[in-house]
């Protein structure tokens, strides 16, 4: 739990990472995974919502869908 804890407080030192964290968290600390992935950004989101979704963690599961969201909007007025 330590070094996650100093994963998160700097999570651009890990980038390649992020999905593994947000793995690890779920198992390991799952009351600091929202903070996690609010700081974070570069973890893959749609295997994040799985992760999330296996695990019942509902706050963290709705948070990507709107992080999700966001993101397909944001691609769609590029174009």
């Amino acid at each position: 739990i330590s070094i996650l804890m100093g994963i998160l407080k700097n999570p651009s030192d890990t980038r390649d990472f992020y999905t593994l964290q947000v793995s690890l968290y779920a198992d390991y600390a799952p009351e600091k995974l929202l903070g996690f992935l609010r700081k974070a950004g570069g973890y893959n989101i749609q295997e994040a919502i799985v992760i999330c979704e296996k695990k019942k963690l509902y706050r963290e599961t709705v948070f990507l869908y709107g992080r999700k969201h966001v993101c397909f909007v944001l691609k769609r007025k590029k174009m």
